[in-house]
């Protein structure tokens, strides 16, 4: 149906992974697939083992015949044991109207949309680098996309539904709405804490492989535990203040509107679960103060018609976004456990003598910003004061004269105290008091610019 381009030779794919760590990742090939509907991308890219990935994009009607129009983009999480060939064979004919480009990127079988710890050696599969770092620019250079965030959602049902929460809360500056459906999205509920342990398979190009196990993907939760609580939306519900959230889930009881047989129902236990878990999602995004969209179907298992009705439910609020794109947040609050991080054009550069543990950024603008942490931390603004000659940086502790550089961003350093040595969630940092008050400390800095 469309015309297919080849970008780079197949013979590509067949490059070491040492050589693909030297290489950008890219787009070695394309076909048609799903009828001529999609077009599938084979990903050349150091982020798997493999040294490829795959993904699957659905032009919107009127792609073709409108060459000078550009498009957003949605991004679709498949949930388990599913791979890219998933979205059109359950939603491809709710899309036939929709007015947006979809991807649909192969996630592994049991991948959970993460980079994998595997017990400290990092590594393949990094699902999260792939996706926000890799696919998103690929797709934008690739296709007519507006290439902002402002034109970018990304939903998904079960384990896709805990990637859409998790690559929103730890990205969310990549997208303008975020859609659960039927996510397990709280890692910290046992039977997902246990399912999570357990996962030591990844479909990587197309190709089971046996990963680390057990608890490749974040480590024993026992020693580990803040690895699991960085990437739990649980836990981080409150960085998606500048997102808008849709949660959706039935409850688990059988039902012959969508299972037929009520007696032989296949999912309820699961879906019993994930509606627990997006209970807990949703209490925590009320007690943040985090605006969203909450439905409580009721009755209903963890199966394609329900599936397939949240998905139909789900896209005129993504439209809705789309018609009214909003600028981005003039102050921002984040939080992570990653040791450098980049949101909304700040960048931060925590201890590296402080052990893993949660860096607090809080209500940070042109005029200042609150850091809540242990160690000397090093923050580099956004593009703020290309118009100053210099700025003062003024803290508890005094007052510092920065320059700004040629963009307009200045660095400075912020004294929060001697570095913690034992990482956070821990035995040895719990009797540290980790869990006390005055255990990190908070430091208000204020930003004013100068002219000669």
């Amino acid at each position: 149906m469309r015309a297919l381009v080849l970008l780079v030779a197949v013979a590509a794919l067949a490059l070491s992974g040492s050589a693909l760590a030297a290489d950008p990742a890219h787009i070695a090939s394309e076909q048609s697939v799903d009828d001529g509907h999609g077009i599938e991308l084979t990903i050349a890219t150091p982020a798997f083992s493999s040294g490829q990935a795959k993904a699957r994009v659905y032009l919107p009607a009127g792609y073709d015949a409108q060459p000078d129009r550009r498009w957003p983009v949605t991004y679709y999480l498949h949930g388990a044991q599913g791979d890219q060939t998933r979205f059109w064979q359950w939603y491809g004919p709710e899309i036939k109207d929709f007015p947006s480009i979809v991807v649909s990127p192969d996630g592994g079988w049991l991948g959970w949309y993460s980079d994998w710890y595997n017990g400290g050696a990092g590594g393949g599969p990094m699902y999260e680098t792939y996706i926000v770092d890799q696919l998103i620019p690929l797709i934008d250079q690739r296709f007519r996309t507006y290439g902002t965030r402002a034109e970018r959602a990304v939903i998904g049902e079960s384990m896709g539904g805990y990637g859409v929460m998790t690559l929103a809360t730890r990205n969310p500056d990549a997208w303008a709405t975020a859609v659960s459906m039927s996510g397990a999205v709280d890692n910290g509920s046992l039977p997902v804490t246990g399912l999570i342990s357990g996962s030591s398979t990844a479909q990587e190009g197309g190709q089971q492989q046996t990963l680390a196990a057990p608890f490749g993907v974040y480590g024993d939760p026992a020693t580990e535990k803040i690895r699991w609580r960085g990437h739990n939306p649980v836990d981080l519900a409150s960085n998606l203040r500048d997102i808008v959230l849709q949660v959706r889930s039935f409850d688990g009881a059988p039902t012959p509107v969508y299972e037929g047989d009520p007696t032989s129902v296949v999912g309820c236990a699961e879906e019993n679960e994930v509606h627990r878990d997006t209970v807990s999602f949703h209490a925590a995004l009320l007690a943040d103060g985090i605006p969203h969209f909450y439905e409580d179907y009721g009755p209903g298992c963890h199966g394609i018609p329900e599936f397939q009705r949240e998905f139909a439910d789900s896209l005129p609020g993504i439209e809705d976004v789309f018609a009214h794109p909003q600028p981005d947040p003039k102050t921002l609050s984040y939080e992570s456990i990653e040791p450098h991080f980049d949101v909304w054009g700040w960048h931060v550069d925590a201890d590296p003598a402080r052990a893993l543990e949660f860096l607090q950024l809080r209500h940070a603008g042109r005029h200042g910003l609150t850091l809540i942490g242990s160690g000397t931390t090093k923050v580099t603004t956004p593009p703020f004061f290309g118009h100053a000659d210099a700025v003062d940086v003024i803290t508890a502790d005094g007052t510092r004269t920065v320059t700004p550089d040629a963009a307009g961003r200045i660095s400075f350093p912020v004294d929060l105290g001697a570095p913690h040595p034992d990482q956070q969630d821990t035995a040895q940092s719990r009797l540290d008091g980790d869990g006390t008050a005055g255990y990190f400390t908070t430091r208000t800095v204020k930003l004013v610019p100068r002219s000669s």
